[in-house]
């Protein structure tokens, strides 16, 4: 059993060859870089800590959102400037003011060298959709996908999704999917929502949070 089975927490996909958690309570536990993490329902947890891997947990997610459209509005400046329309000085202000609003996003909890090491050279397996590039930081790629996944898929965690969505110039825009980094498993992989509510081990194992089943049930 690994830390993250102490907590409750439902599984929301994977990263780099890491589970992504999804803390469900308040946990006040080690101070920052600890192996026994704190962690809240404000966080997202990837690496499930002592006893599975390392964990990073995840601080501001609606900071890693607003860069994320920040990064697409820079890649489409610079792949389409004769189409794409720049939002305004005021959105990327705006946009800037809650990107830069956590001061560290990442919180590396007991990480060894041998474990950043090899992190960073699976990050650049072809067998990514966006590999870790040469010209990028790892930190940089990790907040790309991870911002792009809370954008898209977990925009409850995010207290600025509808602020950021009504910004001029970015209101009638879609960012689109540049780094597609986080999968997920095939269906029946792990039992559903809810089958683990209604068995006697929820806080130990958790559920996984897109509860899809094939066939499909009617």
């Amino acid at each position: 059993m690994s830390y993250i089975d102490t907590i409750k927490h439902e599984l929301v996909g994977h990263i780099n060859g890491l589970a992504i958690y999804h803390p469900l309570e308040l946990i006040e536990a080690g101070g920052w870089g600890d192996r026994n993490f704190s962690c809240s329902p404000d966080n997202l947890v990837i690496g499930g800590g002592a006893g599975e891997h390392p964990a990073i947990v995840v601080h501001g997610p609606g900071s890693l959102a607003a860069s994320y459209i920040l990064f697409c509005i820079e890649k489409n400046t610079e792949h389409f400037p004769e189409t794409f329309i720049t939002p305004p000085e005021d959105t990327i202000v705006r946009l800037s003011d809650i990107a830069y609003d956590t001061e560290e996003n990442l919180e590396f909890c007991s990480w060894s060298m041998t474990k950043i090491r090899d992190f960073v050279e699976l990050a650049k397996s072809p067998l990514h959709v966006t590999p870790l590039s040469e010209k990028q930081s790892p930190e940089e790629w990790l907040k790309e996908s991870i911002g792009e996944f809370i954008y898209f898929s977990l925009p409850e965690l995010n207290p600025f999704h509808e602020e950021i969505n009504s910004l001029p110039g970015i209101e009638n825009w879609h960012p689109g999917y540049l780094m597609r980094n986080v999968t997920c498993p095939p269906p029946n992989y792990f039992k559903s929502k809810e089958e683990s509510l209604r068995g006697a081990h929820f806080q130990e194992q958790g559920f996984f949070r897109w509860d899809y089943s094939y066939p499909p049930r009617e």
